[in-house]
């Protein structure tokens, strides 16, 4: 058996996968807040760009992981969960580069 295939059947088994989903929609809704507030008020607090960094490095393990332990590796880039983790991710990374400002 695959390293992948016993990852996933452990993630499964454990539960750890719907842990991480909610946890990935909790950090996703704070991600948004964080915007907004760097959006709309001049001089984002330092604390915020710093949470911003972790959430992002946090998703990207997130998305890293479960691409690895896909069956069909094509398809889950292309897949509805991936669609939503690009939404997540890369327009706070874009701003925190600086290819966009705001």
């Amino acid at each position: 058996m695959s390293i992948p295939l016993k990852l996933a059947k452990y993630l499964s088994k454990t539960r750890t996968d719907d842990v991480i989903e909610l946890v990935n929609a909790f950090l996703s809704f704070l991600l948004t807040l964080f915007f907004a507030v760097d959006t709309y008020y001049q001089g984002t607090p330092k604390m915020i760009e710093v949470a911003e960094y972790a959430i992002l490095i946090m998703h990207t393990l997130d998305y890293l992981l479960f691409f690895f332990i896909s069956d069909n590796r094509l398809f889950y880039f292309f897949g509805f969960q991936s669609i939503c983790s690009y939404l997540t991710i890369l327009p706070t990374f874009l701003v925190r580069v600086h290819v966009v400002t705001n």
